[in-house]
């Protein structure tokens, strides 16, 4: 009931064996191949999310800084006049208790304004910047001062979170 196997059957079997051994190995090596692609794969659709992540993270806080620049567009020449006001009072000197008011109101719309990011430019005396000035007019100094040193403001200039909204309008002075 055994059968005695031949050394052809033996070899022919063993040539079987080892044909589909290296076939389960070639597969094997395909899958692993295989296995390795999706991982890589995975690993860049990680890298592009975590990119993602960080960019809109970045676009949520620039939006938050600058939100609020059409409300303090609003809110700046309100400030002007109150400033204005405070000056021609304080020049004046007969309307102590308006001028005790405008100041206050002055004061408390300075600290919100600064409150939210909004910062004033540099006022006189400094070289002119065209990043933060526009020039209104140039004067004449006669070597007072250094040729386009800015010598009067005439509006101020404000930025919001280190972000010019509104340049500074002001006088320069004019080399002879």
């Amino acid at each position: 009931m055994c059968e005695e196997k031949t050394p052809e059957i033996i070899e022919t079997e063993s040539t079987v064996v080892e044909e589909t051994i290296e076939e389960v190995n070639s597969e094997l090596e395909e899958y692993k191949k295989e296995i390795e692609e999706q991982k890589q794969q995975i690993q860049r659709l990680y890298a592009d999310f975590d990119n993602y992540k960080k960019r809109t993270s970045k676009e949520k806080n620039d939006l938050v800084k600058t939100a609020n620049e059409e409300l303090i567009l609003e809110f700046l020449p309100v400030l002007d006049n109150l400033e204005r006001a405070y000056a021609s009072a304080e020049k004046s000197q007969q309307v102590e208790s308006l001028l005790t008011g405008v100041k206050m109101i002055l004061q408390q719309l300075q600290d919100v304004l600064n409150k939210v990011g909004v910062c004033p430019v540099e006022q006189t005396g400094i070289p002119f910047d065209p990043h933060c000035h526009q020039v209104l007019m140039q004067v004449e100094c006669d070597g007072v001062v250094e040729e386009n040193t800015v010598v009067e403001v005439l509006q101020k200039g404000y930025y919001l979170n280190n972000k010019m909204i509104r340049p500074a309008m002001v006088k320069i002075a004019q080399g002879n």
